[in-house]
């Protein structure tokens, strides 16, 4: 994961919340983000962490950055209450779901910008769905993405087609490679069909057992379809004797 950019809205009409996100990296672009947002505060816009209870961050770390200026002590009760406790419970319920992978959550950071309308703690429920809403899109997208590769038996995007070719000719007595197509059966399992072009004579049980290795102990390939042709002995060209 690099960046995800996402928008959501709570309520109906005048909306009651309106949530920006960005998910991403600590060492990227959302890493930076987040930490121009803690250290460079200003008069009514005080950006502050998500925790679940005080002194308890959520993870991903999360910072809460307000869309609007804060004026006066009511605002300010809207950020440091209702709001903090809707991403925090946001994120803890994304991680918890598997939404946010659990693995990542050390690497990953998440900069929220929030406007709230109404006041009152009844409304972190609302921003915490709009949240979570927004933490599926990406993860949607790329589950959506990976059953149509399926389904069009497309490459799988983890295998360079042309690293398996150069690997297929370095076996013994392999001439060449064509027609070679690699395509997805099921996820994690991947399927290849392949011409091997080999020299003549050379044994061909011993090189489809080599090259069965190859394609297992390199790319995890265990489904395939090799077709063993052999080159084509060189033509004998008869020059005519002069005189």
């Amino acid at each position: 994961m690099s960046m995800y950019i996402g928008e959501a809205l709570a309520g109906e009409g005048n909306e009651i919340a309106h949530i920006d996100l960005l998910i991403g990296d600590k060492v990227g672009p959302v890493g930076i983000a987040f930490a121009n947002a803690l250290c460079r505060q200003s008069q009514g816009h005080n950006n502050l962490l998500a925790v679940i209870t005080p002194n308890l961050l959520c993870k991903p770390a999360t910072v809460l950055v307000t869309k609007v200026t804060i004026k006066g002590a009511d605002q300010a009760v809207q950020m440091f209450g209702p709001a903090q406790k809707a991403v925090a419970k946001a994120v803890a319920d994304s991680v918890a779901g598997g939404v946010i992978p659990k693995d990542q959550v050390e690497n990953l950071v998440i900069v929220a910008g929030v406007f709230i309308l109404f006041t009152g703690w009844s409304i972190a429920d609302p921003i915490a769905g709009a949240l979570i809403a927004l933490f599926l899109l990406p993860r949607t997208w790329a589950l959506l993405r990976q059953t149509v590769n399926v389904l069009l038996e497309g490459a799988p995007a983890h295998l360079d087609v042309t690293e398996i070719e150069e690997a297929l000719c370095g076996a013994p007595s392999v001439r060449r490679v064509h027609d070679l197509h690699v395509w997805t059966l099921t996820s994690g399992r991947e399927a290849m069909s392949v011409h091997v072009v080999v020299e003549a004579g050379a044994p061909s049980d011993k090189i489809l057992e080599a090259l069965h290795v190859i394609l297992h102990a390199r790319f995890g390939i265990d489904h395939t379809t090799i077709q063993i042709e052999t080159e084509p002995a060189p033509l004998i060209q008869i020059t005519p004797k002069a005189g």
